[in-house]
Order: structure tokens, then sequence, then C-alpha cells
């Protein structure tokens, strides 16, 4: 029925009414009708308004993504380059990275820094972001802790090669190893931070974003966020690890 044709119940018990006044009768009540016509026109539009195409979410989703991974090299690269140092492209695919040349010159805390400062903005970012409402908004901070936990805990636990190239984490501590005479000193620091950074998501993440996929009115949406995540992140493990 086209809405220019429609007649909400509201109006054909208005209509009913009037014609039933004159035996002393009316149809129904008024009130309660216009109350139950409006909520229902309300729930059509917030259906229709939650039948937002999953294909354009996937999109927004894979732009955030893509965006905080160059976030995250550019982080890579002006940590390298403020000191004095020469930052190159190491590759482009599947997803650019960034390498300091003379990272065998470099103090420990620069070396730190290098390594880990995209993952030190990821808990920023959570924190910042967690009392944000939005859920397009909420994927930037859904990106941070998912780029955080597979680079630093999933790949360390597979032994965090990549192609032959070590995880931010392992590269830390092996460049620490070959270059600073102090090492020894810094070793139990350095691996307490990034348990530290680890844990830290882990529980901010809960904190504040765990109702995302329980009581949230928009949880679907969170739910194909993980699961897009979950799907990148295992293919990458298989790709990276399997023969």
């Amino acid at each position: 029925m086209g809405s220019r044709n429609y007649l909400s119940l509201a109006k054909l018990n208005r209509g009913c009414s009037a014609d039933w006044s004159g035996v002393g009768g009316s149809y129904g009540n008024y009130g309660i009708l216009a109350t139950y016509d409006a909520e229902y026109r309300s729930d059509v539009s917030d259906s229709r308004r939650g039948a937002f195409p999953l294909m354009q979410f996937i999109s927004f989703l894979a732009i955030v993504y893509f965006s905080w991974i160059l976030l995250h090299e550019s982080l890579h690269y002006f940590s390298c380059i403020i000191p004095g140092d020469r930052a190159s492209v190491l590759s482009m695919l599947p997803t650019p990275a960034i390498t300091c040349d003379a990272m065998h010159s470099r103090t420990a805390v620069d070396a730190f820094l290098y390594s880990m400062s995209p993952y030190i903005a990821a808990v920023l970012v959570l924190l910042v972001f967690s009392g944000v409402r939005n859920r397009f908004v909420r994927l930037i901070p859904y990106t941070a802790f998912f780029d955080l936990q597979y680079n630093l805990f999933f790949t360390s636990l597979f032994g965090g090669r990549f192609g032959g190239r070590e995880n931010d984490a392992l590269s830390l501590l092996e460049q620490l190893n070959a270059s600073s005479p102090s090492y020894p000193i810094f070793r139990p620091f350095f691996v307490l931070s990034i348990i530290f950074l680890v844990g830290s998501s882990l529980l901010v993440f809960y904190s504040g974003y765990r109702h995302d996929l329980t009581r949230s009115r928009n949880k679907r949406f969170f739910s194909v966020a993980v699961a897009f995540y979950a799907l990148f992140y295992a293919a990458s493990l298989a790709a990276l690890y399997l023969p």
C-alpha cells in the first residue's frame, strides 16, 4: 500500500467513532490507538534506518583499517627521522612497512620509541574514544586494539616473523641485543613494557567496549567489525606462517 493511500489506525478509529456516535457508541479508544500508531510508525522508521547497507559499513571499516595502518607506519617513520636517522620503505604489500636504516646506532630509548610508538598511540586512542557513542567513530579504537593485539601478541606467539621480518616486539629486543652494551639492563624493562601495553589494551577494551557486543543497539555492526578483523588477521597469519 502506497504512503499516500496509507490511513493510520488513529485516523481510522476517529472516522469509525464519528460514524458510530449517532448510536451512542464509540469504536475503540482514539488516544490508545493514536499512541500505538505513533509507535508503529517509529518502529518502521527505525527498522529502515537499521537496514544500513552492510557492504557500505564494511567499506567504511576497511577505510578506517588502512588509515590506521598508514598512521602506524607514519609513527615509525617520524620516530626514526626525528633523532636524525634515515627511514625507508621496506615494502608496500600487503600493507606499508617502514624500516629505520641506522637502528644499530640508536640508543635504547630511541629504539623503544621507534618500535612501540604505534602501540602507545593505540592505548591512548582506546582511552580517548571509550566515551564516544557514534558507532562509526568507535571503529577507530577497535582498529587500534586489534592492530596492537595482532602485532605485539599473536605474531609473537607464532614466532613474530613476517616473511623473514620479525614483529616490532621481537625486532626491538634483537636490535637492542646487537647494538646496546647495556642490553641486559634494559631487557626486563622493555619486556615488561610490552606486556604492559598488551595487558592495558585488553583491560581498557574490556572496560570501555565490551557492552558493544552485548547491550548496544548497534551490536550487529560491532559484531561485523570483530568478524572482519578476526578473519583478516587469521588470513594474514595463515599466509605468513603456513607453507
